[in-house]
Formats: structure tokens, sequence, C-alpha cells
């Protein structure tokens, strides 16, 4: 008996031990990229000073060029989007740059997929796990999720979901990023038929994290604008009514440029249907430059 429960506790410790190296080793490998979407991700977290940040989907980080901010206002920028993310990550995100430092304005693309309907919203943790020993993110888990909050324990769980893609951009030494921004190439060479996107099932818990953000905002004084960025096949934006709503109710500037003649009338402006091609982005990002200037002068 004793020799069974011996072997017991060795096997129990010599799994804590592999999870503890194994985690050692994606947090080196983390700390450590040169490139890639995964070193955007840390450099946003952990670095990054910039004056204005960007939140958002993919649609963020292909949509607004720091540069362009940089030289039309003087202040400093970086492309916090990241791809197939919404507000539930984004707002885990905010948390902690808050910690670190106070921006001066914050820009939100809304994405109605990611940021109001109805989904997997657990999904949107799995970026946020690697970051699980800083307090306000354990926290975070917590409040969201106890029972993610208790995996997160393991350090092997918090990179399940992303190892392979993190050992991709260490090994590969991803290219760098434009202060976040990632140009997508090309022009899109085929017509599409514009339709009407339709109301999503409102997701209570993604609004009620939506208002977290503006909340953190404004208890740290922090300007907040939300666009939303051009799409090419969208013949209408009422699928965001739910969230300009809210802007309205929470006196937070909301422009919608989704279905605007500007961009849809220029196929040359697109990559594809859903994102501006690197012309397009700069087109655009010049464009709501006076309206990120009316809310930092308000």
């Amino acid at each position: 008996m004793k020799k069974y429960l011996t072997g017991i506790v060795l096997f129990f410790l010599l799994v804590a031990v592999a999870d503890i190296c194994a985690g050692k080793v994606m947090d080196y490998c983390l700390n450590h990229l040169k490139g890639g979407q995964y070193h955007s991700l840390e450099y946003a977290m952990k670095e990054t000073m910039a004056d204005v940040l960007v939140f958002g989907s993919s649609r963020a980080i292909n949509h607004y060029v720091p540069k362009v901010i940089e030289d039309s206002l003087g202040m400093s920028c970086y492309n916090c989007g990241f791809h197939a993310q919404g507000i539930i990550f984004q707002y885990g995100r905010l948390r902690y740059i808050l910690n670190r430092y106070k921006p001066k304005l914050i820009v939100y693309d809304v994405e109605y997929h990611f940021d109001l309907g109805k989904g997997d919203n657990e999904r949107y943790l799995d970026m946020l796990k690697p970051y699980c020993s800083d307090t306000c993110i354990s926290n975070y888990f917590k409040d969201f999720s106890y029972t993610e909050y208790v995996k997160n324990y393991s350090r092997l769980y918090r990179n399940n979901t992303n190892i392979f893609d993190l050992l991709k951009d260490y090994s590969a030494n991803g290219v760098a990023s434009e202060n976040g921004f990632e140009a997508r190439k090309g022009t899109m060479d085929y017509e599409v038929e514009r339709k009407d996107i339709p109301p999503v099932e409102v997701d209570s818990v993604k609004i009620a994290y939506l208002k977290k953000f503006i909340q953190s905002c404004k208890q740290h004084q922090i300007p907040l604008v939300m666009f939303v960025s051009p799409r090419y096949d969208a013949s209408s934006s009422t699928v965001h009514e739910p969230i300009k709503k809210m802007c309205k109710d929470e006196d937070v500037p909301y422009y919608d440029f989704f279905t605007d003649s500007c961009y849809q009338n220029h196929k040359e402006l697109f990559a594809d249907s859903k994102h501006l091609n690197e012309v397009g982005a700069s087109y655009y990002t010049r464009n709501i430059v006076p309206f990120v200037r009316m809310v930092l002068n308000k």
C-alpha cells in the first residue's frame, strides 16, 4: 500500500514538474519573439506606452494605420487589434494595460459578430491565458468563469490553444508589424452582391463587457471613440444598432462608415469584401483623423 501511494505521489510530482517546465519554455518563447501576431500581443500588453491605442478585431488591425495618426496628431499610436477577437478579450487586455499606464485616447473598431452576437464567449479568453500570473487577469477569469480560473493553475493549459502558433512565431521570427498594424496586400478583383446583414441575437454578456470597457475609460478619464469601419458587401448597418444606442446612452462618440459610398464605390480600396487593403486603410485612417481630433479637443 505504501509503495502504491508513493507511486501516485511521484506521478503527480512529475506532472507538476513537467507542467512548470513547459510553462517556463512557453514564457521564454513569448518573451523573445521578434515578430508575428504574438509579438504584437506581448508588446501591446507589456511594453507600449503609446498616446493612442486602437482596439478591435482583424478589421482594426487592417484598417487603422498608426503612422497616419501619429503624423496627423503628433501623438504616438499603437494598434492593439487582434484577429477574430472582440470585447471579451479586449476588455481583459484593457484592464492589464491600465495597470501600467493611462493612454490619452482609445479608438475602438466595432465588429457586430465579435462585439455583439451570441456565441462561445469562453474562447475569447484563450489569448489572455498566458497572462494569468497577473492578478488583474486571474481575477478577470475568476469573475467570468470560475472553471477556467481553476484550470489556469496549469501552465500547460494556459498555452494549450495557442502553443503551435506561438512556437511558429518564435521559430520563424515573424515579420514585425508596423506598431501593430498589418497591411492587407492586393486588390479585390471580383464583384459581390451587397446584402443586408440580418440582426444578430444580442449577447447580454458582450453588452455587459462593452459597458465595462466604456466605464473603465470614463473612470480613468480616457476619451473613447467608437468607429464602424467600411465593408464592401453590406447594404446597411442596422446590425450595429444596439451598440449605436449604447454609445448614445453613454455619451460615447460613435461614427459609422460601414456602408459609406466613399469606400463602397471604390473596389480598389479593398483586399476582400470585408477588409480594406493597404491603400484603403491609409485613406480611411486619414479620413477619421478629424473625428478623432474633435474627441481630443472636446
